[in-house]
Protein backbone atom coordinates (compact mmCIF):
# COMPACT_ATOMS: atom_id res chain seq x y z
CA UNK A 1 0.00 0.00 0.00
CA UNK A 2 1.80 3.11 -1.23
CA UNK A 3 -0.68 5.89 -0.55
CA UNK A 4 -1.85 7.73 2.51
CA UNK A 5 -4.95 5.83 3.62
CA UNK A 6 -6.62 9.09 4.61
CA UNK A 7 -6.62 10.36 1.04
CA UNK A 8 -9.67 9.07 -0.81
CA UNK A 9 -9.99 10.39 -4.41
CA UNK A 10 -13.53 10.87 -5.66
CA UNK A 11 -12.94 10.97 -9.40
CA UNK A 12 -14.59 7.55 -9.94
CA UNK A 13 -17.59 8.51 -7.84
CA UNK A 14 -17.98 11.78 -9.74
CA UNK A 15 -17.74 10.00 -13.10
CA UNK A 16 -20.45 7.56 -12.00
CA UNK A 17 -22.73 10.44 -11.00
CA UNK A 18 -22.10 12.19 -14.32
CA UNK A 19 -23.00 8.96 -16.11
CA UNK A 20 -26.22 8.74 -14.15
CA UNK A 21 -27.23 12.27 -15.15
CA UNK A 22 -26.47 11.53 -18.80
CA UNK A 23 -28.62 8.38 -18.70
CA UNK A 24 -31.46 10.23 -17.02
CA UNK A 25 -31.51 13.07 -19.51
CA UNK A 26 -31.16 10.75 -22.53
CA UNK A 27 -34.05 8.54 -21.43
CA UNK A 28 -36.20 11.54 -20.58
CA UNK A 29 -35.59 13.23 -23.93
CA UNK A 30 -36.35 10.03 -25.79
CA UNK A 31 -39.71 9.58 -24.06
CA UNK A 32 -40.95 13.18 -24.02
CA UNK A 33 -43.15 14.55 -26.80
CA UNK A 34 -41.44 17.67 -28.08
CA UNK A 35 -39.66 18.79 -24.85
CA UNK A 36 -38.06 22.22 -24.54
CA UNK A 37 -34.50 22.56 -25.77
CA UNK A 38 -31.50 21.61 -23.62
CA UNK A 39 -31.56 22.41 -19.93
CA UNK A 40 -27.95 23.57 -19.64
CA UNK A 41 -27.09 21.10 -16.87
CA UNK A 42 -24.07 19.59 -18.57
CA UNK A 43 -21.37 22.01 -17.36
CA UNK A 44 -18.56 20.34 -15.45
CA UNK A 45 -17.29 21.09 -11.96
CA UNK A 46 -13.89 20.43 -10.33
CA UNK A 47 -13.69 17.11 -8.49
CA UNK A 48 -13.23 17.09 -4.71
CA UNK A 49 -10.24 15.12 -3.43
CA UNK A 50 -9.19 13.60 -0.12
CA UNK A 51 -10.57 14.49 3.30
CA UNK A 52 -13.57 16.58 2.41
CA UNK A 53 -17.18 17.29 3.20
CA UNK A 54 -19.67 19.33 1.30
CA UNK A 55 -22.41 19.41 -1.27
CA UNK A 56 -23.12 19.80 -4.97
CA UNK A 57 -26.30 21.23 -6.52
CA UNK A 58 -27.55 21.34 -10.10
CA UNK A 59 -31.24 22.06 -10.73
CA UNK A 60 -33.52 23.28 -13.50
CA UNK A 61 -37.22 24.14 -13.85
CA UNK A 62 -38.71 24.92 -17.29
CA UNK A 63 -42.26 25.77 -18.39
CA UNK A 64 -43.32 26.45 -21.97
CA UNK A 65 -46.62 26.82 -23.85
CA UNK A 66 -47.18 27.42 -27.55
CA UNK A 67 -46.82 31.04 -28.55
CA UNK A 68 -45.08 32.13 -25.34
CA UNK A 69 -41.44 32.42 -24.27
CA UNK A 70 -39.94 29.62 -22.28
CA UNK A 71 -39.71 30.36 -18.56
CA UNK A 72 -36.70 28.85 -16.78
CA UNK A 73 -34.94 29.01 -13.41
CA UNK A 74 -31.87 26.96 -12.54
CA UNK A 75 -29.10 26.67 -9.99
CA UNK A 76 -25.57 25.35 -10.04
CA UNK A 77 -23.28 25.05 -7.03
CA UNK A 78 -20.02 23.21 -7.59
CA UNK A 79 -18.56 21.32 -4.64
CA UNK A 80 -18.39 23.60 -1.60
CA UNK A 81 -17.45 22.72 1.97
CA UNK A 82 -20.80 23.75 3.39
CA UNK A 83 -22.60 21.74 6.09
CA UNK A 84 -26.02 22.27 4.49
CA UNK A 85 -27.88 23.80 1.57
CA UNK A 86 -31.50 24.41 0.59
CA UNK A 87 -33.40 26.03 -2.22
CA UNK A 88 -36.62 26.17 -4.25
CA UNK A 89 -37.91 27.57 -7.53
CA UNK A 90 -41.15 27.68 -9.50
CA UNK A 91 -41.88 28.75 -13.08
CA UNK A 92 -45.18 29.16 -14.95
CA UNK A 93 -46.13 29.75 -18.57
CA UNK A 94 -49.70 30.53 -19.64
CA UNK A 95 -51.73 31.48 -22.69
CA UNK A 96 -55.46 31.70 -23.25
CA UNK A 97 -55.73 27.95 -23.79
CA UNK A 98 -52.66 26.44 -22.12
CA UNK A 99 -51.00 26.50 -18.73
CA UNK A 100 -47.81 24.75 -17.58
CA UNK A 101 -45.90 24.90 -14.28
CA UNK A 102 -42.71 23.30 -12.95
CA UNK A 103 -41.16 23.55 -9.49
CA UNK A 104 -38.67 21.97 -7.12
CA UNK A 105 -37.33 22.25 -3.58
CA UNK A 106 -34.43 20.56 -1.79
CA UNK A 107 -32.31 20.32 1.34
CA UNK A 108 -28.85 18.73 1.70
CA UNK A 109 -26.90 17.96 4.88
CA UNK A 110 -25.27 15.13 6.80
CA UNK A 111 -28.78 14.21 8.00
CA UNK A 112 -29.77 13.34 4.41
CA UNK A 113 -30.89 14.67 1.05
CA UNK A 114 -34.54 15.60 0.45
CA UNK A 115 -35.79 16.52 -3.01
CA UNK A 116 -39.30 17.35 -4.20
CA UNK A 117 -40.31 18.16 -7.76
CA UNK A 118 -43.60 18.84 -9.57
CA UNK A 119 -44.74 19.34 -13.16
CA UNK A 120 -48.35 20.12 -14.05
CA UNK A 121 -50.16 21.34 -17.14
CA UNK A 122 -53.51 21.80 -18.86
CA UNK A 123 -54.56 22.16 -22.51
CA UNK A 124 -58.03 23.46 -23.51
CA UNK A 125 -57.98 23.66 -27.30
CA UNK A 126 -58.91 21.44 -30.25
CA UNK A 127 -56.77 23.47 -32.64
CA UNK A 128 -53.18 22.58 -31.80
CA UNK A 129 -50.98 24.14 -29.20
CA UNK A 130 -49.98 22.53 -25.93
CA UNK A 131 -47.13 22.88 -23.48
CA UNK A 132 -44.08 21.25 -21.92
CA UNK A 133 -42.62 21.28 -18.44
CA UNK A 134 -39.36 19.98 -16.96
CA UNK A 135 -38.14 19.77 -13.38
CA UNK A 136 -34.69 18.32 -12.68
CA UNK A 137 -32.61 17.94 -9.53
CA UNK A 138 -29.08 16.56 -9.20
CA UNK A 139 -27.96 16.71 -5.57
CA UNK A 140 -24.86 15.21 -3.93
CA UNK A 141 -23.45 15.05 -0.40
CA UNK A 142 -19.94 13.88 0.50
CA UNK A 143 -18.32 13.40 3.90
CA UNK A 144 -15.25 11.81 5.48
CA UNK A 145 -15.65 9.65 8.60
CA UNK A 146 -12.78 8.77 10.95
CA UNK A 147 -13.09 5.71 13.22
CA UNK A 148 -11.27 5.31 16.54
CA UNK A 149 -11.17 2.85 19.43
CA UNK A 150 -8.76 2.49 22.37
CA UNK A 151 -9.44 -1.26 22.34
CA UNK A 152 -7.76 -1.84 18.95
CA UNK A 153 -4.12 -1.13 17.94
CA UNK A 154 -3.79 2.29 16.34
CA UNK A 155 -2.50 2.69 12.80
CA UNK A 156 0.52 4.96 12.38
CA UNK A 157 0.19 6.76 9.00
CA UNK A 158 3.94 7.43 9.06
CA UNK A 159 4.55 3.71 8.56
CA UNK A 160 3.03 3.99 5.10
CA UNK A 161 5.09 7.06 4.23
CA UNK A 162 8.29 5.36 5.37
CA UNK A 163 7.55 2.36 3.21
CA UNK A 164 6.94 0.05 6.16
CA UNK A 165 3.23 -0.77 6.06
CA UNK A 166 1.81 -3.14 8.67
CA UNK A 167 2.07 -6.87 8.08
CA UNK A 168 -1.14 -8.76 7.16
CA UNK A 169 -1.33 -10.00 10.75
CA UNK A 170 -1.04 -6.46 12.11
CA UNK A 171 -3.68 -5.19 9.67
CA UNK A 172 -6.15 -7.81 10.88
CA UNK A 173 -5.64 -6.61 14.46
CA UNK A 174 -6.02 -2.94 13.47
CA UNK A 175 -9.21 -3.32 11.44
CA UNK A 176 -12.59 -2.03 12.57
CA UNK A 177 -15.53 -3.78 10.88
CA UNK A 178 -18.85 -1.96 10.61
CA UNK A 179 -22.15 -1.98 8.72
CA UNK A 180 -23.55 1.01 6.84
CA UNK A 181 -27.25 1.30 5.98
CA UNK A 182 -28.96 3.25 3.23
CA UNK A 183 -32.13 4.79 4.69
CA UNK A 184 -35.02 7.01 3.57
CA UNK A 185 -38.30 8.40 4.77
CA UNK A 186 -41.40 7.06 2.96
CA UNK A 187 -41.19 8.32 -0.65
CA UNK A 188 -44.14 9.83 -2.50
CA UNK A 189 -44.48 9.72 -6.28
CA UNK A 190 -47.59 10.12 -8.41
CA UNK A 191 -48.87 11.00 -11.84
CA UNK A 192 -46.90 8.61 -14.05
CA UNK A 193 -48.58 8.53 -17.46
CA UNK A 194 -46.40 7.31 -20.29
CA UNK A 195 -45.21 8.89 -22.46
CA UNK A 196 -46.57 12.42 -22.02
CA UNK A 197 -46.04 12.66 -18.27
CA UNK A 198 -43.10 10.70 -16.96
CA UNK A 199 -40.59 10.70 -14.13
CA UNK A 200 -37.20 9.06 -13.62
CA UNK A 201 -35.31 8.81 -10.33
CA UNK A 202 -31.82 7.73 -9.26
CA UNK A 203 -30.37 7.18 -5.79
CA UNK A 204 -26.75 6.11 -5.32
CA UNK A 205 -24.73 5.65 -2.16
CA UNK A 206 -21.05 4.79 -1.91
CA UNK A 207 -18.76 3.90 0.99
CA UNK A 208 -15.11 3.97 -0.13
CA UNK A 209 -12.86 2.05 2.25
CA UNK A 210 -9.14 1.47 1.78
CA UNK A 211 -9.67 -2.29 1.89
CA UNK A 212 -10.96 -2.08 -1.67
CA UNK A 213 -14.66 -2.72 -0.99
CA UNK A 214 -17.06 -1.62 -3.74
CA UNK A 215 -19.44 -0.09 -1.22
CA UNK A 216 -23.17 0.37 -1.63
CA UNK A 217 -24.68 0.36 -5.10
CA UNK A 218 -28.31 0.93 -5.93
CA UNK A 219 -30.27 -2.33 -6.24
CA UNK A 220 -32.53 -3.19 -9.17
CA UNK A 221 -32.28 -4.66 -12.64
CA UNK A 222 -29.65 -3.18 -14.95
CA UNK A 223 -30.28 -2.10 -18.56
CA UNK A 224 -28.42 -3.76 -21.47
CA UNK A 225 -24.72 -2.91 -21.43
CA UNK A 226 -24.67 -1.94 -17.77
CA UNK A 227 -22.13 -3.39 -15.36
CA UNK A 228 -21.56 -3.19 -11.61
CA UNK A 229 -19.23 -0.29 -12.35
CA UNK A 230 -21.74 1.98 -14.05
CA UNK A 231 -25.24 0.93 -12.93
CA UNK A 232 -26.78 3.59 -10.73
CA UNK A 233 -30.00 4.50 -12.53
CA UNK A 234 -33.31 3.05 -11.35
CA UNK A 235 -35.91 4.24 -13.86
CA UNK A 236 -39.66 4.53 -13.20
CA UNK A 237 -39.11 3.75 -9.54
CA UNK A 238 -40.11 5.68 -6.46
CA UNK A 239 -37.58 5.36 -3.66
CA UNK A 240 -35.19 2.54 -2.80
CA UNK A 241 -35.40 -0.85 -1.09
CA UNK A 242 -33.58 -1.33 2.19
CA UNK A 243 -29.86 -1.75 1.55
CA UNK A 244 -26.68 -2.16 3.61
CA UNK A 245 -23.01 -2.98 3.20
CA UNK A 246 -20.24 -4.20 5.50
CA UNK A 247 -17.01 -2.23 5.35
CA UNK A 248 -13.74 -2.06 7.25
CA UNK A 249 -11.17 0.58 8.13
CA UNK A 250 -7.91 0.57 10.14
CA UNK A 251 -8.26 2.13 13.59
CA UNK A 252 -7.71 5.88 13.42
CA UNK A 253 -8.19 6.09 9.64
CA UNK A 254 -10.94 7.43 7.39
CA UNK A 255 -13.56 6.36 4.87
CA UNK A 256 -15.44 8.49 2.36
CA UNK A 257 -19.25 8.38 2.21
CA UNK A 258 -21.23 9.77 -0.70
CA UNK A 259 -24.93 10.16 -1.57
CA UNK A 260 -26.42 11.14 -4.94
CA UNK A 261 -30.14 11.86 -5.44
CA UNK A 262 -31.62 12.72 -8.83
CA UNK A 263 -35.13 13.41 -10.06
CA UNK A 264 -36.20 14.13 -13.63
CA UNK A 265 -39.81 15.02 -14.39
CA UNK A 266 -41.18 15.78 -17.85
CA UNK A 267 -44.72 16.65 -18.87
CA UNK A 268 -46.32 17.47 -22.22
CA UNK A 269 -49.91 18.52 -22.95
CA UNK A 270 -51.56 18.31 -26.35
CA UNK A 271 -54.90 17.33 -27.96
CA UNK A 272 -54.40 13.74 -26.78
CA UNK A 273 -53.22 14.49 -23.24
CA UNK A 274 -55.30 17.40 -21.97
CA UNK A 275 -53.87 17.54 -18.47
CA UNK A 276 -51.31 15.94 -16.20
CA UNK A 277 -49.76 16.30 -12.78
CA UNK A 278 -46.43 14.75 -11.73
CA UNK A 279 -45.03 14.68 -8.21
CA UNK A 280 -41.85 13.07 -6.85
CA UNK A 281 -40.74 13.48 -3.25
CA UNK A 282 -37.68 11.57 -2.02
CA UNK A 283 -37.01 12.49 1.60
CA UNK A 284 -34.08 11.99 4.01
CA UNK A 285 -32.02 9.78 1.72
CA UNK A 286 -29.07 9.08 4.00
CA UNK A 287 -26.33 6.75 5.22
CA UNK A 288 -25.91 5.64 8.81
CA UNK A 289 -23.47 3.38 10.68
CA UNK A 290 -24.82 0.53 12.82
CA UNK A 291 -23.13 0.62 16.22
CA UNK A 292 -21.19 -2.66 16.52
CA UNK A 293 -20.99 -4.75 19.70
CA UNK A 294 -17.19 -4.66 19.42
CA UNK A 295 -15.28 -2.48 19.95
CA UNK A 296 -17.62 -1.12 22.57
CA UNK A 297 -15.92 2.30 22.70
CA UNK A 298 -16.00 3.00 18.95
CA UNK A 299 -16.32 6.67 18.06
CA UNK A 300 -16.88 8.33 14.68
CA UNK A 301 -15.74 11.83 13.82
CA UNK A 302 -17.24 13.32 10.66
CA UNK A 303 -15.48 16.11 8.78
CA UNK A 304 -18.87 17.85 8.59
CA UNK A 305 -19.57 17.44 12.30
CA UNK A 306 -22.65 15.30 11.49
CA UNK A 307 -23.90 12.35 13.56
CA UNK A 308 -23.86 9.13 11.51
CA UNK A 309 -24.99 6.56 14.09
CA UNK A 310 -28.12 4.70 13.01
CA UNK A 311 -31.25 5.40 15.11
Amino acid sequence: MDRDPKMVPLNRVTRLCALTLTMLMSLAAARAQGPPEGSGLGASCPEPMGNFFGHFVMTDAIAFVAGRNREEKKEKTCWVAGPSASGQNRVESQSGEDAMAAEYSYTISAAGISAAAKVSGQHNSDHGGGGSGVSMLWLMWHDTLTFHSSQIPLVDPNDYRRGHPPTPEQLVEQMIHFKVKLLQSPPQCSGLKEPEFHYLTAVAAVVVDIGGGKGIIAPGGAPPGATSENWLLRADTCGIPASSVTAQVPNGQSVAVHITVQENLLGNTNEKTRAGNLKVDLSAERLCVVRPAKPSDLTITAASGGDYWCP
